[in-house]
């Protein structure tokens, strides 16, 4: 399949993504099984299927639909339960990190290593990517007579860095920050001071270009007789975005001519109550500025293909617009999608599903959200 038939433009950085623009993302999941996503705006390759597999691994598109939210250009894996996605929050949503962390190629070192007995500390462990406060063997500190501890990155060309993240010692909780492009002039990017014990340490500071950056200006606890300095993970990023990985919430019965619930399906199919829905909303109606066209199959694949949403419909029985009924229960969840026809009135576009129900013919199809 070509890119997306919106009027916007292929990009790879979410940054600078408007609405209707699309970005590549790879997907890669065993049969029956959640998979992971990566590679946002970097991957290139073979596609998934507009149709998805039991066992993707590819890419697909994202088409940004709305401020803050990405919506999938097909179904990227069938033949997987509601529940089995459930089971990996991949229904109301998990957290995912798409960011490039500079400090992963980046070498360190430090004004001295500490090491216990079984030598088990370096500067090595800030930025191996794995945050491990099991001890010694996951962090760096330096050695008890180093009077002006200090321990650097060194991001092997210039960089601009917007975005730093620590995870220090519980007592190494003020510090500075100093940042240079030559390792000889440094200057101070930002003075660090957190509350005792506060885990994750996130600054954010104006664009900035260098190669060096330093953590230093531990304080001296004179309980212990010196300076207090312990570092477990250094990250750095140009960008730093908190992605949510989720699906889209389709509704929990059908909707009349007056926009009520109802659990009567009208000849003309309306979509699905209530009707801010996001499949409704992003896919079923939306002209979004002309730049994302509804209910087009050359951009949201629906052809054969149910979409698993977030959403149980109301109990009871459901009586679709062929007379035939589906009875829902606590345990059914609904699907979305399937256009077999060319029009409006031929799209069966709301399904009432087992949560443990598999089929070739309804998968996932992801949703990222962030915040702009």
């Amino acid at each position: 399949m070509p890119e997306p038939t919106t009027i916007g433009q292929l990009r790879r950085r979410v940054a600078d993504m408007d609405i209707g623009d699309y970005i590549p993302c790879k997907y890669v999941a065993l049969n029956g099984v959640v998979g992971t996503l990566s590679e946002l705006g970097t991957v290139v390759g073979e596609e998934i299927l507009v149709e998805g597999s039991k066992t993707p691994n590819g890419i697909f598109y994202f088409i940004k639909v709305a401020t803050g939210i990405l919506v999938s250009d097909r179904v990227v894996q069938h033949t997987i339960s509601w529940d089995t996605l459930n089971s990996g929050n991949f229904i109301q949503g998990k957290r995912i990190n798409f960011n490039e962390n500079l400090a992963i190629t980046a070498s360190a070192t430090a004004s001295s290593n500490y090491s216990d007995s079984a030598g088990n500390s370096s500067a090595s462990a800030i930025n191996n990517g794995s945050l491990n406060t099991g001890g010694y063997k996951g962090r760096w500190n330096p050695v008890n007579g180093d009077k002006t501890p200090w321990v650097k990155l060194n991001l092997g060309s210039l960089k601009v860095v917007k975005v730093l993240r620590i995870f220090a010692d519980s007592r190494s909780n003020t510090f500075d920050i100093s940042f240079s492009d030559d390792d000889v002039e440094y200057q101070i990017l930002s003075n660090i001071t957190a509350p005792v014990g506060s885990g994750w340490i996130e600054v954010e500071v104006e664009p900035t270009v260098c190669r060096y950056l330093k953590i230093h200006g531990f304080p001296y606890d004179s309980s212990y007789g010196y300076n207090v300095a312990g570092i477990y993970q250094f990250e750095v990023y140009e960008e730093y975005k908190n992605f949510i990985m989720r699906s889209l919430t389709g509704g929990v019965a059908y909707v009349d001519e007056d926009n009520n619930k109802t659990l009567i399906q009208s000849t003309h199919v309306r979509g699905a109550w209530p009707i801010n829905n996001e499949w409704d909303k992003h896919i079923n109606n939306s002209e979004i500025g002309r730049e994302v066209k509804s209910l087009d199959k050359s951009i949201w694949n629906c052809g054969n293909s149910y979409t698993w949403t977030q959403d149980s419909p109301i109990n009871g029985t459901f009586t679709e617009n062929t007379g035939l009924t589906q009875m829902a229960s606590s345990s059914s969840r609904v699907a979305r999608g399937n256009k077999s026809g060319t029009v409006q009135t031929e799209y069966k576009d709301y399904n009432v599903l087992a949560s443990n129900y598999v089929s070739e013919r309804i998968g996932f199809r992801p949703v990222i959200e962030y915040r702009e």
